[in-house]
């Protein structure tokens, strides 16, 4: 998805270079939309599955954080929340913090 983007990117900029922040804030919308309703399909995350869909949407959020509207931050938002509901604490290592952290230091490398 985010590889599409750059291409739409790319081809809006050389054609109506204005448009770009536009098209771009409304494909993020459109996309935030559907992994939030792609997640609200999902029965149950382990660690695993939670720490990699907190990295997935967390590097998304942050790689076109100039395109994100408030209604993408509100779906955005949503996300993490739909996410955070899904995890299985029945296999909680005691280390969610931890491990979240670690997740969100890689985004920052």
């Amino acid at each position: 998805a985010l590889l599409s983007l750059v291409i739409v990117h790319a081809q809006v900029n050389d054609v109506a270079k204005h448009l770009v922040n536009r098209t771009l804030t409304a494909l993020l919308e459109h996309m935030a939309r559907d992994c939030l309703e792609a997640f609200q399909k999902v029965e149950r995350f382990g660690m695993g599955g939670m720490l990699q869909a907190t990295l997935e949407i967390e590097f998304m959020h942050q790689t076109l954080s100039q395109y994100v509207s408030k209604e993408a931050q509100e779906t955005l938002q949503l996300i993490y929340n739909t996410i955070e509901q899904l995890y299985d604490t029945t296999q909680a290592t005691g280390n969610l913090d931890l491990e979240l952290s670690s997740v969100k230091q890689l985004l920052v490398e």
